[in-house]
């Protein structure tokens, strides 16, 4: 009786717990998708590493963290180039304009490798900094 139980139990835990399958492309937040697709992300970081340093050439993307507070949405894109691993910070208004861009945040330098560090504090507010004082902050629109 003790092993009919045991096993039906299992069984019953088995089958009612459901594995998410995270599809990217079907990657939204509370307030809608931040990217439109997968092609989407790599279209727009590709722009953006042409224009900051055309011999920078995206091999793949890592993955991608979304945070939200009361005033923005935030996309970490961890990624790979030729020169190494890199992240860059996108930033997205909940108040949104006729424009609806991006700002976008790196850290670049020579001394060490220079990421974006993202935190958030007790009472919700995102801080952006760089992982190493020697490194320079550089944010666009």
């Amino acid at each position: 009786m003790k092993i009919h139980f045991t096993l039906t139990c299992f069984l019953i835990i088995l089958f009612s717990c459901k594995k998410s399958d995270r599809n990217f492309d079907n990657e939204t937040l509370n307030k809608g998708p931040f990217f439109s697709s997968k092609a989407d992300v790599k279209e727009k970081l590709k722009v953006e590493l042409e224009r900051r340093n055309s011999t920078e050439k995206l091999l793949d993307i890592q993955s991608i963290s979304y945070i939200n507070s009361d005033s923005a949405r935030y996309a970490i894109i961890f990624y790979s180039t030729n020169t190494g691993s890199h992240n860059i910070l996108y930033e997205k208004s909940n108040y949104p304009d006729e424009t609806e861009q991006f700002r976008i945040t790196t850290c670049d330098g020579f001394d060490c490798a220079c990421k974006v560090n993202v935190t958030i504090d007790n009472q919700g507010k995102v801080i952006v900094n760089c992982t190493c004082t020697s490194c320079l902050m550089i944010t666009t629109q």
